[in-house]
């Protein structure tokens, strides 16, 4: 996407749309890396499942590399 049709789009956002990312920071909600959609983690592992049926660590909003590898996602 280009600069201009991302400047474009962004000024069409309604109002709803900019509460949600208002909300969504406040609370501090993560996008899946691959579908972006708002997860919300209100217990247990960091370790996510999207819907979309991605993986991925919450802390770190990065790849799973299993609970061995990488960054403690614990």
């Amino acid at each position: 996407m280009s600069c201009s049709k991302w400047q474009a789009s962004a000024k069409s956002i309604g109002g709803s749309d900019l509460a949600l990312r208002k909300l969504a920071k406040k609370l501090q909600w993560r996008r899946c890396p691959q579908c972006r959609i708002v997860v919300e983690r209100n217990e247990g592992c960091k370790h996510m499942t999207c819907r979309c049926g991605h993986q991925f660590c919450f802390l770190y909003v990065s790849g799973y590399a299993g609970p061995t590898r990488g960054p403690s996602c614990s």
